[in-house]
């Protein structure tokens, strides 16, 4: 009978033998960290954001707390491209990391979902929606999302003339803090996907009558204003450009700069209590549709970790082989721990994946013999 051993002993022992076990080269063509990118500048924010959680509260304080602590990038190494491969992110709607990766995420899947309309059906147009409401206080935000939500429903899908104009729509809900006043202001941005005989037949409705359908939906005829226009394009970059509008943060990133500290936590307690259980993004009619064909999971709108670049294995500008990168957070900035070519990452991966099938092929064996005896 084999001798028992421990497993992960068995594991290292067998890459210590086809010498895997090394660390990674460090490459000195790289910077020593992320300063000055979006990825520094939020995880910053991030961690300011920490104290408005109770103590009730310690382990969603303790998960964001973990959000975006190390990064893996695929990167050029004379710095022309850098593509997020894998991380961990919190999730959490009140994480400004979270938030940007997920503006960041939303709108690559829009932009796929539309560019993939456009040249499925050629009769297709869009339009971008502006909702506004008056601003509220700042306990009142729950009842406020509530009403938004329930008036773009009535005027969007429980409408008979808008059901036959609107064939699709993606919806965002932002949220604005006015500093001066003390108050809340969400308002609804919307892509609307048409007809293009809208815009030039009788089933064309001015802006008059989309500001009468809002008040009478929202039930606040004090309603004064509202913006509906035709997304014009020519090209897939201002298509691209067009539909960033409405791909906005959910929450501004001004929030988390209000100087007042106190001020600061009592505004990002109060939105931290009101926004949960609300859907602040929303898809429906064709966008829905095209979002099932393009196999798009709503889930991974959150992630925002770049999608399909598996086989990206060389830069498209200059031609050098990638590298695969590691960061990790320390002293306060992201800092370069490995970095190794892509094939070589990929080589050593199909060497661990080989030993650890040989260890479980051992192990059977072993547990084969044990029950024998």
């Amino acid at each position: 009978m084999l001798a028992h051993q421990d497993p992960l002993k068995i594991f290292k022992t067998e890459l210590r033998n086809k010498g895997l076990m090394h660390k990674l080269t460090l490459r000195p063509t790289y910077g020593q960290d992320l300063d000055g990118t979006n990825f520094t500048k939020y995880r910053r924010k991030m961690l300011e954001t920490l104290e408005v959680f109770s103590r009730t509260e310690v382990k969603r304080m303790e998960r964001m707390k973990m959000c975006g602590q190390w990064l893996q990038f695929r990167e050029c190494p004379d710095k022309h491209i850098r593509h997020l491969e894998d991380a961990r992110f919190c999730k959490d709607r009140l994480c400004p990391m979270c938030n940007w990766r997920k503006s960041v995420g939303t709108h690559f899947d829009i932009f796929r979902i539309a560019h993939h309309m456009l040249h499925t059906e050629d009769s297709r147009g869009f339009c971008f929606l502006t909702l506004t409401v008056p601003n509220c206080a700042l306990g009142e935000l729950s009842g406020t999302l509530k009403r938004l939500n329930s008036g773009f429903t009535k005027m969007i899908r429980r409408n008979a003339k808008m059901k036959k104009i609107v064939k699709g729509y993606f919806r965002s809900i932002e949220i604005t803090y006015n500093e001066k006043t003390n108050t809340w202001h969400p308002h609804i941005h919307a892509v609307l996907s048409v007809k293009r005989s809208y815009f030039s037949g009788r089933d064309y409705i001015k802006h008059s009558e989309w500001l009468d359908r809002w008040r009478r939906a929202y039930g606040d005829f004090n309603i004064t204003q509202l913006n509906i226009k035709r997304m014009k394009y020519s090209n897939d970059d201002e298509l691209c450009s067009a539909i960033g509008e409405v791909c906005k943060y959910t929450m501004k990133p001004a929030i988390y700069d209000i100087d007042d500290k106190e001020k600061r936590i009592q505004v990002l307690r109060s939105l931290k209590d009101q926004v949960k259980h609300f859907h602040l993004h929303q898809v429906g009619g064709e966008f829905w549709e095209y979002m099932k064909l393009l196999n798009i999971d709503p889930e991974s709108m959150d992630t925002g970790v770049d999608r399909d670049i598996e086989h990206l294995k060389h830069c498209d500008v200059c031609g050098h082989e990638l590298y695969k990168t590691w960061y990790s957070w320390a002293s306060n900035q992201y800092k370069l721990k490995y970095a190794e070519l892509v094939s070589e990452s990929e080589k050593r991966w199909e060497s661990i994946e080989e030993s650890s099938y040989i260890l479980s092929e051992r192990l059977a064996i072993e547990h084969e013999a044990k029950s024998v005896n």
